[in-house]
């Protein structure tokens, strides 16, 4: 596991547990209460990855695209060499 996400995740109990543990809580109650509340932060954390996964593959999906016009395009010229180098970063 990623070591952010343990901060997170940490932090998240953390807080939980400062607002919530009063001495009127019941254990089982503060127990259900505090994975539900690190459910909702693992969820979080992976839409925020699969947001960053779309968005890389959109950003390829258009890179490949444009790198498709160019080889047509050189493909019509009729040129002799059409390799075109891939930079990634």
């Amino acid at each position: 596991m990623r070591p952010e996400v343990v901060t997170q995740i940490s932090k998240a109990i953390s807080t939980y547990l400062e607002i919530n543990d009063t001495a009127d809580t019941l254990l089982p109650v503060l127990w259900d209460a505090l994975k539900m509340e690190i459910r909702g932060e693992f969820i979080g954390v992976s839409a925020a990855d699969n947001k960053l996964r779309r968005e890389k593959r959109a950003h390829l999906q258009h890179q490949v695209t444009e790198l498709e016009k160019i080889h047509k395009m050189m493909g019509a010229q009729g040129s002799g060499d059409s390799s075109v180098q891939l930079g990634y970063s």
